[in-house]
């Protein structure tokens, strides 16, 4: 992105071929045709692949956003939560194992335990999420994430705001 210093990654988790489980994926799609999207901001699309996620991190950021779906009772709420990440490395050895056995980290809140322990997550972690109606296979999301797919565009656009003049009050 040039000179402008990138401090938010922003990262859409989701596998395409289970339905709404797709709404992270989704999500940053249209984010990148939005003209509000802050320069400081660098997408990335992790899928199903959280190592990748990980990875990215060792870039160094101020702060991440995951995009994904969220368990919950009602199909289509939007939700935006901080992130509660636990290090993996204050538990017995064996669950620290078996929380980073996973060579995938598809599930991003092992990504994220994974990034924590090397210390690469930053200070800031937040979730944008949809509450799915439909995780079968298949392809196309329910009329409920469809329809919250510009409600939770509008909150992410809202959050990085937030956080960006956050960061130019701490200067």
């Amino acid at each position: 992105m040039g000179a402008v210093l990138e401090m938010i990654l922003v990262a859409g988790f989701g596998n395409l071929l289970h339905r709404d489980d797709a709404f992270g994926v989704r999500l940053l799609e249209r984010l990148r045709d939005n003209p509000e999207l802050p320069p400081e901001v660098k997408l990335l699309d992790a899928g199903i692949g959280g190592m990748h996620f990980v990875q990215e991190l060792f870039s160094g950021y101020r702060a991440v956003v995951i995009l994904d779906a969220l368990e919950g009772q009602t199909p289509g709420q939007v939700r935006v939560l901080q992130a509660s990440v636990t290090d993996p490395r204050t538990l017995p050895p064996r669950v620290e194992r078996d929380m980073l056995a996973d060579l995938h980290y598809a599930e991003p809140g092992r990504a994220m335990a994974m990034a924590k322990a090397l210390d690469k997550l930053p200070p800031k972690a937040y979730i944008v999420g949809c509450v799915p109606a439909v995780i079968d296979l298949g392809l196309g999301m329910s009329p409920e994430v469809e329809n919250a797919l510009p409600i939770a565009e509008t909150k992410l656009i809202k959050l990085l705001k937030n956080l960006l003049k956050a960061e130019e009050v701490g200067r």
